[in-house]
């Protein structure tokens, strides 16, 4: 399996420190295999990094057309398991064709559960990806409250 990640900018947010009402920025790297749907994440917050493995449930919805435009819907849940703890997100949004064997996601989520470090964690945001129908890469980014 391929792993490749570059920060740039991960915990910039508009304000003095990237917090706002008791809310704070999380960023989620994630890429993994296609075939398995098993990969790795890097997790950015204030204060905390995170890493470890990743697993992905995907339900595909039947093919949809919008303005011409091949589409499907991709939801699920996604299992982040590393040393400080685990997170579960739901997902949903929509996967085009960008050309011949690239595929470009992106959506909304939110947490459904957290454990350890992360034990309290609240909120969700916008994803984006894209897979190559042997790698996928996936960014997660949004606020959560403990």
């Amino acid at each position: 399996m391929f792993v490749a990640v570059l920060v740039t900018g991960a915990l910039t947010v508009g304000g003095a420190d990237g917090r706002s009402a008791g809310k704070f920025r999380v960023v989620i790297e994630e890429s993994g295999s296609v075939s398995s749907f098993q990969g790795r994440f890097l997790l950015y917050a204030p204060a905390s990094i995170g890493s470890g493995t990743s697993a992905l449930q995907v339900h595909i919805s039947p093919v949809r057309y919008r303005g011409g435009q091949r589409y499907e819907i991709h939801s699920g849940v996604d299992t982040m398991q590393g040393k400080k703890g685990g997170l579960k997100l739901t997902f949903s949004g929509p996967s085009v064709n960008a050309g011949p064997g690239l595929f470009i996601e992106y959506g909304t989520w939110r947490i459904s559960s957290a454990s350890g470090i992360y034990k309290g964690w609240k909120g969700g945001g916008n994803w984006g990806g894209t897979d190559n129908e042997q790698t996928y890469h996936l960014q997660w980014e949004g606020l959560v409250t403990r």
